[in-house]
């Protein structure tokens, strides 16, 4: 066996690898730039590429069984047929050949599950993919990773047990191997089970195991002149510090004089006022929010609600958000040291759009309302866009988390261009089957609190922090919208009012009032989608608002505001 030529052959088809990688990022990133630009030349034009892309765009964004769309999955298809197409060709087909194959697969995509990871990715800025829409990504890389590692540890003991050569099982190199085979294990089983159960022990596992299986697998192919495969360690190790010195150097730049202050709001709500925000901070992205009076090792990611003053809105669940509604409740006012990283996230610039519909559940109206007071900040004489606003919260005080928002929806100059829809969902009577059955709502939050717990991260310090929506706590939403039982906006429905505007009981027909707000859209207009909120809610959206991505239509554009898939 000519271990010299294996080794050429592996480090080329890697760069295969590395080239059909690159090939997919940067069909992403040329296809938004073009996107771009071609909005802005022609925004309203109607051509024959045009009506393609909208084709296309109509088919991809639709719901695909297992992925939250078509498009996913189809991203998923191409990565999984680029790790199969380069690990069994020009590979020796035998025990030894393939196992060996594997191990330097394992290799290639350990460097795409860090990447992936990178909260300051450069991907953000490239396309419009920031870290939280790359977690699902990040984790089907990460169980591929694991199970090339299967491959190549099972393959390889086979070989040598049955070969004779039992005895490199004892070698430094092979206990160094297993070291890292067992800290791969810890982080697979880490993120598919205990991340779903307890966050933070989670972060502890996946980070501790991160770092062993690093320097284990260092030891396990120490010789660089040979293989080469420590310059790939190297680039792992390289760009996880780089991201974490960034992100520390953040959170100590913003802890100078910088406190917040904690407001109690029913329902399990708490206010976080900052006195410093963050240099590019814009309502509608998130914030990792260290506060050490609470809990002096995390920082846990919120949406942006305003920036003057900066200010998150928290819905509590337990752990971290628990403990800090307890705080506020029992201090009313109190001050307590805080710092943040960010901000993070990416949408479209909704000013960019002849209609914005904006839609939440329960607290992600944080989301929601922080996009729709920056845009009132940002309106003009001549502007045109007009904003379709839809909330729907369990209990009828949730509306008071967002009391001066409502209050300034009503008295900002441009408020004549805002409709704004709120439902109560618990507010009619047990008799009314349009809003007496929330069970749904409920199994969504619990689902989303599930779904969400793995994307977000709670970062560790001094280590100074490490995926969908992360912690349930940024994107949680207590109530759905997603029910096509009942009606919609009418004077007639309303049972009670809030800063004027009209409070109606049940839950909005959300489908309806999509297809309402596109279809009085001109043609040759342009309409944005934004929603945040239970994954019932955002079923919904996503299904609804791709089947009015046409070619005979105005322009819709979708944004959906969740970590993860």
């Amino acid at each position: 066996m000519d271990f010299t030529a294996r080794t050429l052959t592996n480090r080329q088809q890697l760069r295969y690898y590395a080239a059909g990688i690159c090939g997919l990022m940067a069909v992403f990133i040329i296809t938004h730039w073009l996107r771009v630009v071609f909005n802005k030349l022609s925004p309203s034009s109607k051509n024959p590429v045009r009506s393609a892309s909208r084709l296309v765009r109509n088919l991809l964004v639709r719901k695909f069984p297992g992925f939250p769309s078509s498009g996913h999955a189809l991203v998923v298809a191409a990565y999984v047929a680029t790790n199969l197409a380069v690990t069994f060709t020009n590979v020796d087909i035998s025990v030894g050949g393939i196992a060996n194959r594997c191990g330097w697969m394992l290799l290639a995509n350990f460097c795409i599950v860090v990447f992936l990871a990178l909260k300051n990715t450069p991907l953000a800025v490239l396309s419009a993919y920031s870290y939280e829409r790359l977690n699902g990504l990040h984790q089907i890389a990460g169980y591929t990773t694991f199970l090339y590692l299967v491959l190549h540890a099972s393959m390889y003991t086979n070989y040598f047990m049955t070969s004779g050569y039992s005895e490199i099982l004892t070698t430094d190199s092979v206990k160094a191997g297993i070291v890292a085979g067992f800290a791969f294990l810890g982080i697979a089983v880490s993120g598919a089970i205990i991340r779903h159960i307890w966050y933070e022990a989670f972060f502890v596992i996946h980070v501790t195991c991160f770092l062993v299986a690093l320097i284990a697998a260092a030891k396990h192919q120490p010789d660089l002149a040979t293989n080469g495969l420590l310059i790939m360690l190297a680039i792992i190790a390289a760009m996880w510090g780089a991201d974490r010195l960034v992100r520390g150097s953040r959170m100590l730049y913003y802890s100078f004089n910088n406190y917040a202050v904690l407001e109690p709001l029913p329902n399990g709500g708490t206010r976080v006022v900052l006195a410093k925000k963050p240099y590019a901070a814009v309502p509608g992205k998130h914030c990792f929010v260290w506060i050490p009076a609470i809990r002096a090792f995390e920082s846990h990611p919120f949406t942006i609600a305003a920036t003057e003053p900066m200010e998150f809105v928290v819905n509590a669940y337990d752990g971290f958000t628990r403990d800090l509604h307890k705080r506020a409740v029992a201090n009313p006012g109190v001050k307590l040291r805080v710092s943040v990283d960010g901000p993070y996230g990416t949408f479209p610039d909704p000013m960019t759009f002849d209609k914005v519909v904006l839609i939440a559940g329960g607290s992600g109206a944080t989301f929601t309302f922080g996009l729709v007071t920056n845009m009132l900040e940002r309106m003009g004489p001549e502007t045109k866009t007009n904003i379709v606003l839809i909330w729907a919260v369990k209990k009828h005080d949730n509306l008071s988390w967002f009391a001066d928002h409502l209050q300034t929806l009503k008295t900002h100059p441009h408020s004549p261009k805002v409709t704004t829809s709120l439902y109560v969902t618990t507010a009619a009577s047990s008799s009314n089957p349009a809003s007496a059955d929330v069970s749904d709502a409920e199994d969504d939050r619990r689902a989303l609190a599930v779904h969400g717990a793995g994307a977000a991260e709670k970062t560790l310090r001094p280590s100074i922090h490490t995926s969908s929506s992360s912690d349930p706590e940024k994107t949680g939403a207590a109530s759905s919208s997603h029910s096509s039982k009942t009606r919609h906006s009418t004077s007639t429905d309303a049972t009670a009012h809030s800063h004027g505007h009209a409070i109606l009981p049940g839950r909005p027909d959300t489908a309806a009032l999509i297809r309402e707000a596109v279809s009085s859209t001109p043609a040759t207009g342009r309409v944005l989608v934004a929603a945040c909120g239970p994954a019932g809610l955002m079923r919904t959206v996503r299904d609804v608002t791709a089947g009015l991505i046409r070619g005979d239509g105005p322009g819709v554009e979708l944004h959906c505001e969740q970590f993860g898939w």
